[in-house]
């Protein structure tokens, strides 16, 4: 795997997921028609609104003292052993599907349509996590031949991984290529944007389930789950 790989996917190749959207939702699996019926229309507005883009960065991952590491050598960042698991090197993943999603759903919610722009931002949530997990499977293929495997996915603000670290991370990847920046409170913009960290770990070794994964408001991004990659 190079530095950089650019990956820019067509929409066939994305499947949103419905469990995902009602995970989103906060909602069951059973929900009333307005919602069924809101949630499909805002499967086909996504679908036209959006313009994935993604890419890998490939670098270094060094320990600068116990509990803590640096990408290529940059600023200092927390991260518990356990969750690197030995990894010397990492991947940055950047995924995002443009600013027509967010546009939308805010222009919905000033109108009143509350319903409406809560379905639009919950299917843009559940596409950009399906992109990311494309980009994350990815990573896998272009390592496989070295004998790495990919390994958690960390995303900014899981409990593993500290919010602020979004720059650290974001400084590895070429974000204006994407059209991906950070704002002054350090968050994603356009907010349907995911940037993580993926350890890449050696001899073929693959992580399980840890306690913290259960309450980890971000386990539906980490992708895919461990028995799927056995």
């Amino acid at each position: 795997m190079e530095r950089w790989f650019r990956w820019d996917p067509s929409l066939d190749q994305l499947r949103v997921r419905r469990a995902r959207v009602l995970h989103y939702l906060q909602a069951g699996p059973r929900v009333r028609p307005e919602v069924e019926e809101a949630v499909g229309e805002a499967g086909a507005a996504v679908r036209r609104l959006s313009q994935p883009r993604g890419g890998l960065a490939r670098c270094a991952l060094r320990t600068v003292e116990e509990g803590w590491v640096s990408l290529d050598g940059g600023d200092p960042f927390p991260l518990e052993d356990g969750y690197r698991e030995g990894a010397r090197q990492a991947v940055v993943l950047l995924a995002t599907l443009g600013e027509g999603i967010q546009r939308e759903s805010t222009l919905r919610f000033k109108r009143g349509e509350y319903l409406e722009s809560l379905a639009l931002d919950a299917v843009g949530s559940a596409l950009v996590d399906e992109l990311a997990a494309h980009l994350y499977r990815q990573a896998g293929a272009l390592v496989a031949a070295e004998g790495l495997v990919p390994g958690y996915l960390l995303s900014p603000g899981c409990p593993q991984l500290l919010p602020e670290v979004q720059a650290n991370l974001m400084r590895e990847v070429p974000a204006q290529e994407l059209g991906v920046y950070l704002n002054d409170s350090g968050y994603l913009v356009p907010t349907k944007s995911l940037c993580a960290l993926v350890p890449l770990l050696e001899g073929g070794r693959r992580r399980g389930s840890r306690a913290a994964c259960g309450r980890c408001p971000q386990r539906e991004r980490c992708f895919p789950p461990a028995e799927a990659r056995s």
